[in-house]
C-alpha cells in the first residue's frame, strides 16, 4: 500500500497563487502461480485521490482501477499479457519518464499518446535483450481520445548493469473520425547511465504527429539524479518539446519545463520530498510555477 499526503503552492500564468493539500491512497495487488503449461499471474492497482473537505470539493473520492494486468509465461522468454497498463510506446527515460514526480511532472513533455491504453501485448525476453509487440486500443493525440481505432506499438529495449536503452513507437491508422485525415505515429528512444554510487543520468528524445494535417511534434529531456547520501538524493530535469502550427485558428507552441527535487528516505516504509516544476508556453508567453512537500509511507 502507498499513501502520499501532498501540501502544494502553485503559481498559475495569471500570478495568482492559491495552496492546497492532496492525498492519495494506493492499494496494489499481485498474485501468481506455476501451472502445468507455465506461470499465470495478474496485478491491480486501486487508487483513490482526496482534496477539500466535502463530496463537491473532492473530500469523498471514489476508488479507481488506476491498471489491472494480467500475464502468462509460455515459455521462460515468451509471454503473452494484456489489460490496460503502460502503452508500449511511452518512453521511460529522462523527464517524464525517469523522475520520482510524486506531483510535479506535469509538463507536456510525454509522448502525444497516452501512457495508458487497453492492449494485448507479446513480449520476448533473454538475457539483457527483450522485444515486444501489442495491439492497442483508445490512444489520443492532441487531446482527442479514439476508442475505435487499434494502433500498432513495439519496443527493442537492453538493459545492463551501468547502461539501459530503449527504441519504442506506435503507429495508428486514420479513422475517419472529427475530420482528422492523416494517421498518428510516435518514436522515441530513451537511454539510461549509472555513475556508481554518484547518481544516474536518464535522456530521451522523439518525434511524432497527429491525425491532423502538420501538427508534427518533437521532444526532447535529461534527468540527472545525484546521491547526497546514502539516504536522500537529488534530481534536476531540464525538458523541450515543439509543435508546429497546424491550422489557421490554432497555434504552434513550444514548451520548455525544468523541474527539481530532494528525497529523503531514511527507511523504506518512507519518503519525504520536496519538489518544484516549472513550465513556459511560447503560445502565451507566460510561465506557470508548482512547488510541493510530499510524505509518502509504504506497507
Amino acid at each position: 500500500m502507498l499513501a502520499a499526503n501532498n501540501p502544494t503552492v502553485n503559481s498559475v500564468p495569471s500570478d495568482n497563487v492559491f495552496f492546497d493539500v492532496k492525498a492519495r491512497g494506493q492499494i496494489n495487488v499481485v498474485g501468481k502461480t506455476d501451472t502445468a503449461v507455465g506461470e499465470v499471474g495478474a496485478q491491480m492497482s486501486v487508487r483513490g485521490n482526496w482534496e477539500g473537505t466535502g463530496a463537491f470539493n473532492g473530500g469523498n473520492a471514489g476508488a479507481v482501477i488506476s491498471n489491472a494486468w494480467g500475464w502468462w509465461k509460455m515459455t521462460p522468454d515468451l509471454t503473452l499479457a494484456g489489460g490496460f497498463n503502460g502503452s508500449l510506446s511511452a518512453i521511460g527515460y529522462g523527464y517524464d519518464g525517469a523522475c520520482s514526480c510524486y506531483y510535479t511532472d506535469n509538463a507536456a513533455q510525454g509522448t502525444a499518446i497516452n501512457g495508458d491504453v487497453a492492449q494485448m501485448r507479446l513480449t520476448y525476453a533473454s538475457g539483457p535483450m527483450s522485444v515486444a509487440v501489442a495491439i492497442e486500443d483508445g490512444h489520443s493525440t492532441l487531446g482527442v481520445t479514439n476508442n475505435n481505432a487499434l494502433a500498432i506499438a513495439a519496443k527493442i529495449a537492453y538493459s545492463g548493469d551501468m547502461f539501459n536503452a530503449a527504441l519504442n513507437g506506435a503507429y495508428e491508422p486514420n479513422y475517419g473520425g472529427l475530420g482528422a485525415p492523416e494517421a498518428s505515429y510516435v518514436v522515441g528512444v530513451g537511454a539510461g547511465f549509472k555513475l556508481g554510487d554518484v547518481g544516474s543520468i536518464s535522456a530521451n528524445a522523439g518525434i511524432g504527429s497527429g491525425q491532423f494535417v502538420n501538427d508534427n511534434y518533437w521532444k526532447a529531456s535529461i534527468l540527472g539524479s545525484l546521491n547526497v547520501s546514502d539516504q536522500a538524493h537529488v534530481e534536476l530535469a531540464y525538458g523541450h518539446t515543439h509543435k508546429d502550427r497546424y491550422s489557421a485558428t490554432v497555434a504552434g507552441n513550444d514548451q520548455d519545463a525544468a523541474l527539481a527535487g530532494l528525497y529523503y528516505e531514511p527507511v523504506s516504509q518512507l519518503t519525504i520530498g520536496l519538489e518544484g516544476e516549472w513550465i513556459k508556453n511560447s503560445v502565451d508567453r507566460d510561465s506557470s510555477f508548482s512547488a510541493d512537500l510530499v510524505t509518502v509511507f509504504r506497507f
